[in-house]
């Protein structure tokens, strides 16, 4: 996130600084000082409105501003903590005072099957990454402080679109191709789970799991659609596709 910083040794508050920062104005004109402050975070403790005080309370006072966009495929972005932000598509940053609350976490969620790529400064992972997502990732943090990200101004938490995964019933032995698909013609069918269909889910590239959301890969071993059998070992599948005898 962008810091706005009005230090002692730069001299008073610039009035016109607050087209940069502040989220409540974007012109210079008929600026409400109270009505600034009251914005900031946390208003309450700094800036109390029983008591009387004036820009220049905001002399060595790191100021947040910035917005967060969710980009990418479905999910959404908030704040997790530091303040109150629920999940949107997007959000302009409020204007934390840092000094009195020094780190917000802003965070990235992604909607199922989809996963993280991860944080970026700019659209369809541009600029600069700042955070690394992956595969297996489904929520993804980012703190801001007063001294990092201090030039962003926006940040994008990039969502992938994941694989959907469907059942499919195969036989299954742990040593044996032909076993396999005995099991499956004249033994006990097995419900799995994978990204492919019912005439690809053995290809190469293809992922074999026991669980709906592709989480918790299949045992090692020989797999049988009836047909079809071949290996999978564990994490993917290994050697020739071979076809069943009967049993």
């Amino acid at each position: 996130m962008a810091v706005y910083n009005n230090t002692s040794a730069a001299g008073n508050v610039s009035w016109s600084s607050m087209d940069t920062w502040s989220t409540e104005y974007s012109s210079n004109s008929n600026i409400s000082w109270r009505i600034v402050a009251q914005a900031c975070i946390p208003a309450d403790s700094v800036f109390p409105l029983t008591n009387n005080y004036s820009i220049s309370d905001l002399l060595d006072e790191p100021i947040l501003y910035g917005n967060v966009y969710r980009d990418g495929a479905a999910g959404s972005v908030r704040v997790s903590s530091g303040y109150l932000q629920n999940a949107a598509q997007s959000f302009s940053l409020k204007n934390n005072l840092f000094n009195e609350t020094s780190t917000i976490t802003i965070r990235v969620t992604a909607t199922y099957p989809n996963y993280i790529s991860g944080w970026y400064t700019a659209t369809n992972k541009g600029g600069t990454q700042l955070a690394a997502g992956g595969t297996s990732t489904t929520q993804l943090d980012l703190n801001l402080t007063a001294a990092t990200h201090t030039s962003v101004t926006d940040f994008y938490g990039h969502i992938e679109q994941g694989a959907t995964y469907s059942s499919i019933s195969l036989g299954y032995d742990g040593s044996s191709d032909q076993n396999a698909c005995d099991e499956y013609n004249c033994g006990t069918q097995n419900t799995y789970y994978t990204d492919g269909s019912g005439t690809t889910w053995y290809n190469d590239g293809k992922h074999l799991a026991q669980n709906s959301n592709g989480s918790t890969a299949a045992t090692a071993g020989h797999y049988s659609d009836g047909t079809r059998v071949r290996y999978w070992n564990g994490s993917a599948f290994s050697g020739f596709t071979s076809l069943c005898s009967p049993c």
